[in-house]
């Protein structure tokens, strides 16, 4: 007999954001947006603005497809659905008018640089 796993969409909600440079492995999903993105660009999950350099933390230990959306000088540029994954740090940066996942790391507890 089979295991089928359902994937399911992770809230936009009650993202929070996050100052710690490293995860434990049960942690919730981690998304953060790359320092070294240029522009005037920022990412939204739901009411939450994550900068350049910054992190966010999901709201529950939940795996699934979450849309963000990209803005570069307040205007929407972007709505892309992202796979992001509890235990999980997810780092995306920007590529023209398109948000492109750069790394995922299991989150282990060592320091992030």
């Amino acid at each position: 007999m089979g295991l089928a796993i359902l994937a399911g969409c992770i809230p936009t909600q009650g993202w929070q954001r996050s100052d710690r440079r490293a995860c434990a492995p049960q942690s919730p999903a981690v998304l953060c947006l790359d320092d070294a993105t240029e522009g005037l660009h920022e990412l939204r999950v739901g009411e939450r603005v994550v900068l350049p350099g910054e992190c966010i933390v999901a709201p529950e230990d939940r795996s699934g497809g979450l849309r963000v959306e990209l803005h570069r000088s307040g205007r929407l540029v972007a709505r892309p659905r992202l796979r992001v994954r509890a235990g999980t740090r997810t780092v995306v940066g920007v590529e023209g008018e398109r948000v492109e996942v750069l790394s995922r790391s299991t989150c282990d507890d060592r320091v992030d640089p």
